[in-house]
C-alpha cells in the first residue's frame, strides 16, 4: 500500500511540474529561456537578435502605431510608405510557429492603431506546411481582437519553390479567419502579383521567384494604402 501511495505521489509531482512548465512557457519565460529549456525549437542567432532588437524597440513604442508583422517579405517593405506612423517587425525566414511564439515580445500590440500581417510562405518553403491552418488560427486567437487587422494572403511564388495548391488552401483559411474576426481586412495579393493562370509576374519578383522586386513592392504598397490607417 505504501508503495502505491509513493508512486501516486511521484506521478502527482511529475504532472504538477509539467503543468508549471507549460504555464511558465506560455506566460512567464522569455523566448531565449524557453529555447534553452527545450520548450520551443531553437532559432538562428539572426532570428534571436532580431527578436531582442524588436522587443527593445517595442517597449518604447507610442500608442496608435501601425505594426507590421511577418517574414522577409515584410522586412523588405518600406512600411512608412504605407503608414507614416508605423514600425516594421518583419523577420526573414519567420514561420507561423515562430511568429506565434514571438508575439509576447510585442506588448504594444493591444495599443496599436492597426496590425498588418503577412505570414505563411516559409512554412511551405521549409516543407513545414503540415498543420499550417491550425497555426494560422493560433495566431488569429493570439492577436488582440479589438485592434484592426489587415491580413495579407500568402503571396504567390514560382511553382518550383512551393506547393501552390497548398498555399491556396492556406489562403482560404486566412480569408475564413479574417471573415470571422471583427475589423479584419483580407488583402488578396494573388490578383496583384500573379497572372490569370496563377503564375507570378516576373517583373514583380526577384530572380529567386520568392521575394518582391521594387516594382512588386510598389504594387503591394498601393494596395495596402487603400486599407491601412494614415
Amino acid at each position: 500500500m505504501r508503495r502505491i501511495i509513493k508512486w501516486i505521489f511521484i506521478a502527482y509531482l511529475v504532472v504538477l511540474h509539467l503543468l508549471m512548465a507549460i504555464m511558465l512557457a506560455r506566460y512567464g519565460l522569455p523566448l531565449s529561456v524557453r529555447i534553452k529549456l527545450g520548450l520551443v525549437s531553437a532559432n538562428t542567432p539572426f532570428y534571436e537578435s532580431m527578436l531582442s532588437y524588436q522587443h527593445s524597440v517595442d517597449t518604447s513604442l507610442p500608442d496608435g502605431t501601425v505594426v507590421f508583422l511577418g517574414d522577409s517579405i515584410t522586412q523588405g517593405l518600406a512600411n512608412v510608405a504605407v503608414a507614416p506612423n508605423s514600425v516594421n517587425y518583419g523577420i526573414g525566414g519567420q514561420s507561423t510557429s515562430q511568429l506565434h511564439d514571438s508575439l509576447r515580445n510585442y506588448p504594444s500590440l493591444p495599443r496599436a492603431k492597426a496590425i498588418v500581417l503577412t505570414i505563411g510562405i516559409n512554412d511551405f518553403l521549409q516543407h513545414g506546411e503540415r498543420g499550417v491552418a491550425q497555426r494560422l488560427a493560433q495566431i488569429d486567437q493570439a492577436l488582440p481582437a479589438h485592434v484592426p487587422l489587415i491580413w495579407n494572403a500568402v503571396m504567390p511564388v514560382a511553382p518550383e519553390q512551393a506547393d501552390l495548391s497548398g498555399v491556396a488552401q492556406a489562403n482560404a483559411e486566412i480569408k475564413r479567419l479574417c471573415a470571422q474576426r471583427p475589423q479584419c481586412t483580407y488583402v488578396d495579393t494573388w490578383p496583384l502579383l500573379a497572372d490569370e493562370s496563377g503564375l507570378i509576374r516576373p517583373a514583380y519578383f526577384m530572380p529567386d521567384g520568392i521575394h518582391l522586386s521594387p516594382e512588386g513592392y510598389r504594387v503591394w504598397i498601393a494596395a495596402l494604402k487603400k486599407h491601412a490607417p494614415q
